[in-house]
C-alpha cells in the first residue's frame, strides 16, 4: 500500500535530550511512504485491518538524526509498489534511501513528543534546536 504524508518526524539524541525534528520533501508537498497492509483475524474474533510503513537506511542527512528512515517512493515508484504481481527483488530495490538534496528538515518544539499539544505552532521552526548541516 502507500501510506501518504507530508512529513514526518525524527528525534536526535542529544545526551538525556531528544530534539525532534520535521522532514518534508522540497518539491512534493504530498508524498507516499512503502506500506504493507493486512487483513487478520484476532484471538478474539475481530476482523482487524493493520498497516505499517517499510524502513530503510538513512541517507546522509537523516543519518545525523537517526540509524533508519521511512521508504519514501518517488512518484514514478509508487505504481510500481502497487502492482500485484510485481517481482519482489524488483520492489526491493525501490526501498532504497531518498535523495537528501531532496529533502529538508528543522528542529521543532518537543510539544509534539505529547498529544495534547494539537497546534500547527509545533511545526514551526524551534529557534534554540540544534541545526543539522
Amino acid at each position: 500500500c502507500l501510506i501518504p504524508a507530508d512529513g514526518f518526524y525524527e528525534w536526535k539524541k542529544m545526551g538525556r535530550q531528544k530534539q525532534p525534528y520535521r522532514i518534508m520533501l522540497k518539491e512534493r508537498p504530498v508524498f507516499s511512504f512503502a506500506g504493507l497492509w493486512d487483513q487478520w483475524t484476532s484471538p478474539k474474533g475481530e476482523t482487524l485491518c493493520t498497516a505499517t510503513i517499510i524502513t530503510t537506511e538513512p541517507n546522509s542527512s537523516l543519518a545525523k538524526i537517526h540509524h533508519r528512515m521511512p521508504a519514501i517512493l518517488t512518484q514514478a515508484a509508487e505504481t510500481k509498489w502497487l502492482q500485484p504481481n510485481a517481482d519482489p527483488s524488483t520492489l526491493k530495490k525501490l526501498l532504497a534511501p531518498y535523495d537528501a538534496a531532496k529533502m529538508t528538515m528543522y528542529p521543532i518544539s518537543t510539544q509534539v513528543n505529547s498529544p495534547k499539544h494539537d497546534s500547527a505552532a509545533i511545526l514551526e521552526p524551534e529557534t534554540k534546536g540544534s541545526s543539522i548541516s
